[in-house]
């Protein structure tokens, strides 16, 4: 078990990382972060709280042709 101080959690050290890879083989191929996966999961099973977790921002949110309609 690893424990991290800041937030209080102990957890397996694989769980994270096995998370991690079934969250970006599932995203990558869409060309999507999964940034907004994680925090769900970081919040909710390993129990994270602030200020460990921060949701993502909103530029990897954000579409790559966001500006392309406006263009001219």
């Amino acid at each position: 078990m690893v424990h991290f101080p800041v937030s209080g959690v102990e957890v397996n050290p694989l769980l994270p990382l096995f998370v991690a890879f079934l969250v970006s083989a599932l995203t990558a191929p869409a060309g999507v972060s999964g940034a907004f996966l994680l925090l769900p999961f970081q919040v909710s099973a390993l129990g994270f709280t602030s200020p460990a977790v921060s949701p993502p921002t909103s530029s990897t949110t954000s579409s790559p042709l966001r500006g392309a309609s406006t263009a001219t």
